[in-house]
Protein backbone atom coordinates (compact mmCIF):
# COMPACT_ATOMS: atom_id res chain seq x y z
CA UNK A 1 0.00 0.00 0.00
CA UNK A 2 1.26 3.48 -0.92
CA UNK A 3 3.09 5.46 2.35
CA UNK A 4 1.57 3.40 4.78
CA UNK A 5 3.34 4.81 7.63
CA UNK A 6 0.84 4.92 10.61
CA UNK A 7 -2.66 2.63 11.14
CA UNK A 8 -5.53 3.49 13.23
CA UNK A 9 -7.57 0.25 14.63
CA UNK A 10 -10.85 1.25 16.47
CA UNK A 11 -11.96 -1.45 18.63
CA UNK A 12 -14.57 -2.18 21.48
CA UNK A 13 -12.44 -5.72 22.60
CA UNK A 14 -15.07 -7.67 20.72
CA UNK A 15 -13.71 -10.47 18.80
CA UNK A 16 -14.62 -9.35 15.75
CA UNK A 17 -12.44 -6.00 16.42
CA UNK A 18 -9.51 -8.28 17.98
CA UNK A 19 -9.70 -10.01 14.10
CA UNK A 20 -9.48 -6.04 12.99
CA UNK A 21 -6.45 -5.55 15.32
CA UNK A 22 -4.87 -8.68 14.13
CA UNK A 23 -5.20 -7.26 10.45
CA UNK A 24 -3.74 -3.68 11.24
CA UNK A 25 -0.77 -5.53 13.25
CA UNK A 26 -0.12 -7.86 10.36
CA UNK A 27 -0.10 -4.55 8.51
CA UNK A 28 1.99 -2.77 10.33
CA UNK A 29 4.72 -5.64 10.41
CA UNK A 30 4.67 -6.09 6.50
CA UNK A 31 4.62 -1.98 5.85
CA UNK A 32 6.99 -1.04 8.86
CA UNK A 33 3.79 1.21 10.28
CA UNK A 34 2.92 1.89 13.82
CA UNK A 35 -0.38 1.30 14.83
CA UNK A 36 -2.50 2.65 17.38
CA UNK A 37 -5.49 0.77 19.05
CA UNK A 38 -8.33 3.24 19.77
CA UNK A 39 -11.23 2.43 22.45
CA UNK A 40 -13.83 5.18 22.22
CA UNK A 41 -15.42 4.70 25.80
CA UNK A 42 -19.50 5.94 26.46
CA UNK A 43 -20.51 4.29 30.02
CA UNK A 44 -24.34 4.08 30.09
CA UNK A 45 -24.61 3.69 26.31
CA UNK A 46 -27.36 6.56 25.37
CA UNK A 47 -30.27 4.51 23.73
CA UNK A 48 -30.91 3.96 20.49
CA UNK A 49 -31.44 6.09 18.69
CA UNK A 50 -29.55 9.01 20.04
CA UNK A 51 -31.41 11.88 22.08
CA UNK A 52 -30.92 15.13 19.50
CA UNK A 53 -27.65 16.42 22.23
CA UNK A 54 -26.92 13.41 24.36
CA UNK A 55 -24.86 14.27 27.55
CA UNK A 56 -21.42 13.45 27.31
CA UNK A 57 -19.93 10.75 29.52
CA UNK A 58 -17.92 11.89 32.58
CA UNK A 59 -15.39 8.54 33.09
CA UNK A 60 -14.30 8.43 37.26
CA UNK A 61 -10.47 7.68 37.87
CA UNK A 62 -11.28 4.48 39.11
CA UNK A 63 -13.52 3.70 35.69
CA UNK A 64 -10.50 4.73 33.52
CA UNK A 65 -7.99 2.99 35.52
CA UNK A 66 -10.26 -0.13 34.49
CA UNK A 67 -10.60 0.25 30.97
CA UNK A 68 -7.12 1.34 30.56
CA UNK A 69 -6.38 -2.38 31.76
CA UNK A 70 -8.43 -3.82 30.19
CA UNK A 71 -7.23 -2.14 26.74
CA UNK A 72 -3.48 -2.93 27.38
CA UNK A 73 -4.45 -6.66 28.11
CA UNK A 74 -6.31 -6.73 24.97
CA UNK A 75 -3.72 -4.87 22.93
CA UNK A 76 -0.73 -7.08 25.23
CA UNK A 77 -0.91 -10.29 22.48
CA UNK A 78 -0.48 -8.08 19.57
CA UNK A 79 3.59 -6.78 20.78
CA UNK A 80 4.91 -10.13 20.29
CA UNK A 81 5.00 -9.30 16.88
CA UNK A 82 7.40 -6.24 17.27
CA UNK A 83 5.17 -3.63 15.17
CA UNK A 84 5.28 -0.50 17.52
CA UNK A 85 1.70 -0.39 18.96
CA UNK A 86 0.00 1.85 21.42
CA UNK A 87 -3.30 2.06 23.01
CA UNK A 88 -5.47 5.17 23.88
CA UNK A 89 -8.63 5.89 25.26
CA UNK A 90 -10.99 8.75 24.65
CA UNK A 91 -14.79 9.41 25.98
CA UNK A 92 -17.86 10.35 24.08
CA UNK A 93 -19.21 10.27 20.69
CA UNK A 94 -17.77 7.12 18.71
CA UNK A 95 -17.44 8.96 15.70
CA UNK A 96 -16.34 12.43 16.35
CA UNK A 97 -13.32 10.75 18.04
CA UNK A 98 -12.42 7.90 15.34
CA UNK A 99 -12.25 11.20 12.70
CA UNK A 100 -10.36 13.35 15.34
CA UNK A 101 -7.55 10.30 15.85
CA UNK A 102 -7.18 9.66 12.41
CA UNK A 103 -6.62 13.16 11.71
CA UNK A 104 -4.08 14.31 14.77
CA UNK A 105 -1.97 10.93 14.22
CA UNK A 106 -2.24 11.08 11.50
CA UNK A 107 -3.24 8.29 10.15
CA UNK A 108 -2.81 6.61 6.35
CA UNK A 109 -5.26 3.75 6.89
CA UNK A 110 -8.11 3.43 9.22
CA UNK A 111 -8.70 -0.89 9.99
CA UNK A 112 -11.93 -1.39 11.54
CA UNK A 113 -14.14 -4.31 12.46
CA UNK A 114 -17.85 -4.38 10.67
CA UNK A 115 -19.15 -5.86 13.86
CA UNK A 116 -18.90 -5.07 17.51
CA UNK A 117 -20.37 -5.77 20.52
CA UNK A 118 -24.03 -5.27 22.21
CA UNK A 119 -25.00 -1.68 21.50
CA UNK A 120 -21.77 -1.11 19.95
CA UNK A 121 -22.74 -3.61 17.36
CA UNK A 122 -25.95 -1.71 16.03
CA UNK A 123 -24.09 1.61 16.09
CA UNK A 124 -21.18 0.29 13.82
CA UNK A 125 -23.84 -1.71 11.14
CA UNK A 126 -26.11 1.55 11.40
CA UNK A 127 -24.02 4.55 11.32
CA UNK A 128 -20.48 4.55 12.83
CA UNK A 129 -18.80 2.82 9.95
CA UNK A 130 -20.80 4.16 7.43
CA UNK A 131 -19.70 7.30 8.79
CA UNK A 132 -15.88 7.17 9.10
CA UNK A 133 -16.34 5.41 5.41
CA UNK A 134 -17.47 8.82 4.01
CA UNK A 135 -15.65 11.50 6.17
CA UNK A 136 -12.55 9.44 6.98
CA UNK A 137 -9.31 11.51 4.83
CA UNK A 138 -7.85 8.19 4.35
CA UNK A 139 -8.29 4.71 3.11
CA UNK A 140 -10.47 2.38 5.03
CA UNK A 141 -9.89 -1.11 5.27
CA UNK A 142 -13.30 -3.06 6.71
CA UNK A 143 -12.92 -6.74 7.76
CA UNK A 144 -15.95 -8.50 8.05
CA UNK A 145 -16.48 -11.43 10.55
CA UNK A 146 -16.38 -14.07 7.65
CA UNK A 147 -12.46 -12.94 8.44
CA UNK A 148 -10.77 -14.44 11.09
CA UNK A 149 -7.93 -15.92 9.82
CA UNK A 150 -5.33 -13.50 9.07
CA UNK A 151 -2.85 -14.53 6.25
CA UNK A 152 0.66 -15.18 7.31
CA UNK A 153 2.06 -15.12 3.63
CA UNK A 154 4.26 -12.04 3.07
CA UNK A 155 1.87 -10.62 0.16
CA UNK A 156 -1.67 -10.74 2.07
CA UNK A 157 -3.75 -9.87 -0.82
CA UNK A 158 -2.95 -11.81 -4.06
CA UNK A 159 -6.03 -11.71 -5.11
CA UNK A 160 -7.92 -7.49 -5.97
CA UNK A 161 -11.03 -7.18 -7.55
CA UNK A 162 -11.51 -3.17 -8.11
CA UNK A 163 -15.28 -1.77 -8.74
CA UNK A 164 -14.60 0.70 -11.26
CA UNK A 165 -17.45 3.27 -12.55
CA UNK A 166 -15.12 5.99 -14.29
CA UNK A 167 -15.61 8.58 -12.13
CA UNK A 168 -12.43 10.23 -10.53
CA UNK A 169 -12.84 8.67 -7.24
CA UNK A 170 -13.10 5.15 -8.91
CA UNK A 171 -10.07 5.68 -11.01
CA UNK A 172 -8.29 6.68 -7.85
CA UNK A 173 -9.21 3.82 -6.12
CA UNK A 174 -7.72 1.72 -9.32
CA UNK A 175 -4.67 3.20 -8.78
CA UNK A 176 -4.63 2.49 -5.23
CA UNK A 177 -5.75 -1.12 -6.16
CA UNK A 178 -2.80 -1.20 -9.18
CA UNK A 179 -0.83 -0.40 -6.50
CA UNK A 180 -1.15 -3.10 -4.12
CA UNK A 181 -1.46 -5.90 -6.51
CA UNK A 182 1.84 -4.51 -8.49
CA UNK A 183 3.88 -4.85 -5.01
CA UNK A 184 2.27 -8.37 -4.18
CA UNK A 185 2.97 -9.89 -7.49
CA UNK A 186 -0.60 -10.50 -7.33
CA UNK A 187 -4.12 -10.72 -9.79
CA UNK A 188 -6.30 -7.60 -10.11
CA UNK A 189 -9.61 -7.62 -11.83
CA UNK A 190 -11.17 -4.39 -12.92
CA UNK A 191 -15.03 -4.72 -12.83
CA UNK A 192 -17.33 -2.03 -14.50
CA UNK A 193 -21.10 -2.92 -14.18
CA UNK A 194 -23.36 -1.31 -16.16
CA UNK A 195 -27.04 -0.86 -14.14
CA UNK A 196 -29.23 -1.59 -16.82
CA UNK A 197 -31.34 -4.47 -17.16
CA UNK A 198 -32.65 -5.69 -20.48
CA UNK A 199 -36.16 -6.49 -19.02
CA UNK A 200 -36.31 -2.72 -18.84
CA UNK A 201 -39.04 -1.01 -21.74
CA UNK A 202 -37.02 1.22 -24.29
CA UNK A 203 -38.55 4.25 -25.78
CA UNK A 204 -37.88 3.16 -29.52
CA UNK A 205 -39.92 -0.65 -29.83
CA UNK A 206 -37.18 -1.54 -32.56
CA UNK A 207 -33.99 -0.55 -30.88
CA UNK A 208 -31.83 -4.33 -30.59
CA UNK A 209 -31.30 -4.81 -27.08
CA UNK A 210 -28.66 -7.48 -27.64
CA UNK A 211 -27.06 -5.09 -29.85
CA UNK A 212 -27.17 -2.32 -27.24
CA UNK A 213 -25.80 -4.19 -24.83
CA UNK A 214 -22.71 -5.66 -27.15
CA UNK A 215 -22.39 -2.09 -27.89
CA UNK A 216 -22.31 -0.84 -24.22
CA UNK A 217 -19.97 -3.46 -23.16
CA UNK A 218 -17.70 -3.19 -25.85
CA UNK A 219 -17.05 0.59 -25.41
CA UNK A 220 -16.66 -0.27 -21.19
CA UNK A 221 -14.25 -2.74 -22.20
CA UNK A 222 -11.93 -0.64 -23.84
CA UNK A 223 -12.13 2.39 -21.40
CA UNK A 224 -11.51 -0.04 -18.31
CA UNK A 225 -8.23 -1.78 -20.20
CA UNK A 226 -7.06 2.10 -21.11
CA UNK A 227 -7.53 2.83 -17.33
CA UNK A 228 -5.41 0.34 -16.01
CA UNK A 229 -1.43 1.62 -17.35
CA UNK A 230 -0.19 -1.10 -19.51
CA UNK A 231 2.73 -2.58 -17.81
CA UNK A 232 0.39 -3.16 -14.66
CA UNK A 233 -1.59 -5.51 -17.40
CA UNK A 234 1.85 -7.74 -17.38
CA UNK A 235 3.14 -7.09 -13.34
CA UNK A 236 0.12 -8.32 -11.54
CA UNK A 237 -2.02 -9.93 -14.23
CA UNK A 238 -4.63 -7.02 -14.63
CA UNK A 239 -8.02 -8.39 -16.06
CA UNK A 240 -11.15 -6.15 -17.14
CA UNK A 241 -14.55 -7.42 -16.74
CA UNK A 242 -17.79 -5.57 -17.72
CA UNK A 243 -20.97 -6.81 -16.21
CA UNK A 244 -24.88 -5.96 -16.15
CA UNK A 245 -27.06 -5.86 -13.00
CA UNK A 246 -26.55 -3.70 -9.86
CA UNK A 247 -23.30 -2.88 -9.22
CA UNK A 248 -22.92 -3.98 -5.13
CA UNK A 249 -25.24 -7.37 -6.32
CA UNK A 250 -22.28 -7.92 -8.97
CA UNK A 251 -19.58 -7.13 -6.99
CA UNK A 252 -19.81 -9.13 -4.24
CA UNK A 253 -20.81 -11.74 -6.75
CA UNK A 254 -17.89 -11.78 -8.60
CA UNK A 255 -15.48 -11.30 -5.17
CA UNK A 256 -17.13 -14.87 -3.98
CA UNK A 257 -16.70 -16.44 -7.44
CA UNK A 258 -13.09 -15.44 -7.74
CA UNK A 259 -12.33 -15.98 -4.23
CA UNK A 260 -10.74 -12.75 -4.02
CA UNK A 261 -8.67 -11.60 -0.68
CA UNK A 262 -9.43 -8.15 -1.17
CA UNK A 263 -12.15 -5.63 -2.47
CA UNK A 264 -11.01 -1.85 -3.21
CA UNK A 265 -13.66 0.81 -4.12
CA UNK A 266 -13.73 4.61 -4.64
CA UNK A 267 -15.65 6.27 -2.54
CA UNK A 268 -16.95 10.29 -3.43
CA UNK A 269 -17.08 13.31 -1.04
CA UNK A 270 -20.63 14.60 0.67
CA UNK A 271 -22.89 15.73 -1.15
CA UNK A 272 -26.39 14.39 -2.21
CA UNK A 273 -25.51 12.57 -5.29
CA UNK A 274 -22.10 10.92 -3.51
CA UNK A 275 -24.45 10.09 -0.75
CA UNK A 276 -26.84 7.94 -3.47
CA UNK A 277 -24.03 6.33 -5.03
CA UNK A 278 -21.92 5.58 -1.42
CA UNK A 279 -25.55 3.99 -0.14
CA UNK A 280 -26.46 1.95 -2.88
CA UNK A 281 -22.83 0.83 -3.62
CA UNK A 282 -19.85 0.71 -0.94
CA UNK A 283 -21.85 0.57 1.67
CA UNK A 284 -24.02 -2.58 0.51
CA UNK A 285 -20.98 -3.93 -0.37
CA UNK A 286 -19.23 -3.36 2.84
CA UNK A 287 -21.69 -4.69 4.48
CA UNK A 288 -22.31 -7.96 3.07
CA UNK A 289 -18.89 -8.98 1.98
CA UNK A 290 -16.86 -11.54 3.09
CA UNK A 291 -13.45 -10.48 2.65
CA UNK A 292 -11.69 -7.01 3.78
CA UNK A 293 -12.97 -3.67 2.02
CA UNK A 294 -10.59 -1.17 1.19
CA UNK A 295 -12.55 2.53 0.72
CA UNK A 296 -10.40 5.11 -0.81
CA UNK A 297 -12.29 8.74 -0.95
CA UNK A 298 -11.12 10.95 -3.31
Amino acid sequence: MPKLRQILCPVDLSTHSRHALDYAVMLGHRYGAAVTALEVVWPGLPPVPFPPNPEPPILRSGQLDQYEEDLRLFVEPARATGVRISSVIREGSVVKHILEEARLFPSDLIVIGTHGISGFEHLVLGSVTEKILRKAECPVLTVPPAVDVVPTQPAPFTKILCGVDFSACSLAGLDYACSIANESVGKLIAVHVVDWQAGLPLPDPVVDVTAVRRRLAEEAHRELLAAIPGEMRNQCKASALVEFGKPHQRILQLADEHRVDLIVLGVRGRNAIDLAWFGSTANHVVRAATCPVLTVRS
